[in-house]
């Protein structure tokens, strides 16, 4: 295919400079790419949503620096200064969905109603557009991300009879699904003991990133200062104010974090419990095991 290939709600290009003039829609839509190389200075121009299928993208956003690839997405509000660039030998798949605030605005005012009894409608002023936070996110079991997996699985297969079916329902689905997926993040900012939004919402930026240098370290058994060293806040803040945001300490997530990576070790492979200990930086065996039966109640060795 050359240039773009345009439907209704989506569109598939294999013309970087067919990205210009298309990236950045202010109405629902789904840009496809399969692109070498690409560069585009004016990505966000509405809520969007950004996914590598194959290969990886680049995006710099309010200065924040952003690496999708994998069993990762990138959400990101409309931004002044947001760009996205692909540069690689392999074909690189992309997926950027936008939703207009109109879309979004429609989709909390009914969940704000009272229908959905498990959305706090005290959120209601973070979703005043563009208050979403941006940030990189793994695809875990949500709503959401079942159902980006599905479209991620689809474009993969370059199975364009899905996309064809898309409507603008497809999108409200979305939007309530974007909806209550962002609103665990703002329970995080409720916990978070700042007078103003705005000194909320940086620290909670910090806090994120922060978060996400653990999620990254985790098994190296990084100290909590270099945590906050990473994401520019004291130690003491940084835990402070971790703990109030996730309600449990910057440690004892980094210690779940490790305990549930050894018990997919257990599961999945036929190493010695010394081994796996070590290698999810516990001291020895016996802390490992100590720390396994707090955490899950049972022994290590029962999980195998």
């Amino acid at each position: 295919m050359i240039g773009v290939t345009r439907k209704p709600y989506y569109s598939l290009i294999s013309d970087p400079d067919s990205l210009v003039s298309e990236f950045g829609s202010h109405g629902n839509h789904i840009f496809l790419s399969q692109l070498r190389e690409a560069y585009s200075a004016n990505t966000c121009k509405s809520f969007t949503i950004k996914m590598a299928a194959e290969g990886v993208l680049h995006y710099s956003i309010d200065h924040n620096y952003f690496r999708v690839q994998g069993d990762h997405f990138l959400s990101a509000s409309r931004q002044l200064h947001a760009t996205g660039y692909i540069d690689s030998t392999q074909l690189t798949k992309s997926i950027c969905i936008y939703i207009s605030e109109a879309t979004l605005a429609e989709a909390f005012t009914i969940l704000s109603a009272g229908n959905k009894v498990e959305f706090d409608n005290h959120l209601d002023h973070y979703f005043q557009y563009p208050h979403f936070v941006d940030h990189l996110n793994c695809l875990d079991n949500s709503d959401l991300s079942v159902m980006l997996r599905r479209l991620r699985r689809n474009f993969s297969e370059l199975k364009f009879e899905y996309f064809d079916e898309i409507t603008e329902e497809w999108f409200y689905e979305l939007a309530e699904k974007v909806i209550f997926f962002e609103s665990r993040m703002c329970q995080a900012l409720e916990g978070l003991d700042c007078v103003k939004y705005s000194t909320r919402k940086e620290t909670f930026k910090r806090l994120y990133k922060g978060k996400k240098f653990i999620d990254e370290k985790f098994l190296s058994n990084p100290a909590i200062a270099e945590a906050a060293q990473f994401c520019g806040m004291s130690e003491f803040h940084f835990y402070r104010t971790f703990k109030q945001a996730f309600q449990m300490t910057p440690y004892k997530y980094m210690t779940k974090k490790r305990l549930e990576y050894s018990a997919r070790l257990i599961r999945t492979t036929s190493s010695p419990l010394a081994v796996i200990a070590a290698s999810c930086g516990f001291i020895d065996a016996f802390t490992f095991s100590k720390a396994f039966k707090r955490h899950y109640g049972y022994a290590p060795s029962l999980t195998r």
